[in-house]
């Protein structure tokens, strides 16, 4: 990054191939040293680097060519992409994708499936997450439950209060997945539909399979050309119906004083949640 501000293009791009060099596991490296190829023009050397990563099955190459905050987004656009031996092998894990998910979605209506306006109860849905003393940041009004529309109290800025529990509102998201061992435990088998649920933190949420709720590694991705443990599921939603699904909605029940509580969404109101912090 230095030799890029200094604008020594070829020294930035030296230092990157070293770190790919001792560091050949790592795709972010491979990532960065096609993206700094692209910018410097050299769209051939930055196909090649993306070649070899995507040999290893990796899911990140397709990722980050339709990243709109990347560069390499610009170089699928390009001829030279689009008639390399790398673009023909991803149109064929495409290909083998497309017809995955289709069959999956012919299973989807005779699976066993979760609510599908989902509640996780006494959830706390990140790393270091916690209930207990929270300060109010914000003033915010507490309704009477978890959804509900009647103001049952009023915080002001500044006001100390307690975090008693939280629920998290969301829609079940179906995965197609391949077989193999998640971080977690958790054993999947090829083609199994299962659900994304509500997350745990440090990467980490609940999965419905079959009926039982589970926790393990959210390794889910639009394209998953094999198993691995970061990437063992594949989306059997649209793109855009995962961009439109309302968010997971986070409500936590504070307490008034006197015995007193209602309820918020408003979590960005307070500190105090982040145990971390």
């Amino acid at each position: 990054m230095q030799e890029q501000r200094r604008g020594n293009v070829d020294a930035a791009v030296n230092l990157a191939k070293q770190i790919v060099r001792g560091a050949c596991a790592n795709e972010h490296w491979w990532l960065r040293l096609a993206e700094l190829l692209a910018e410097t023009g050299h769209p051939e050397d930055s196909i090649l680097a993306l070649d070899a990563l995507h040999g290893r099955s990796s899911h990140a190459v397709t990722e980050r060519l339709r990243s709109k905050d990347s560069p390499l987004r610009k170089l699928a656009g390009t001829r030279k992409f689009q008639t390399s031996a790398l673009a023909a092998g991803i149109e064929v894990q495409e290909g083998a994708r497309r017809k995955r998910v289709a069959e999956a979605r012919a299973r989807l209506e005779n699976v066993a499936a979760p609510p599908g306006n989902y509640v996780a109860r006494r959830a706390c849905p990140f790393e270091c997450c916690r209930f207990g003393k929270w300060k109010v940041t914000e003033d915010t009004a507490l309704y009477d439950k978890a959804g509900g529309t009647v103001v049952v109290g009023r915080l002001t800025k500044g006001q100390s209060v307690t975090a008693l529990t939280g629920e998290v509102h969301l829609r079940p998201v179906p995965v197609r997945a391949h077989a193999g061992t998640v971080p977690g435990g958790v054993v999947l088998h090829e083609g199994q539909i299962v659900f994304l649920l509500d997350h745990l933190g440090e990467g980490y949420r609940h999965i419905w399979m079959d009926g039982k709720i589970v926790s393990g590694f959210d390794g889910v991705r639009r394209l998953c050309p094999a198993f691995s443990v970061d990437c063992w599921g594949e989306f059997l939603e649209d793109e855009s119906d995962v961009e439109s699904r309302p968010p997971h909605v986070w409500w936590v029940r504070i307490r008034l004083g006197a015995g007193a509580a209602g309820w918020t969404r408003e979590t960005g109101h307070f500190s105090g949640a982040d145990g971390c912090g």
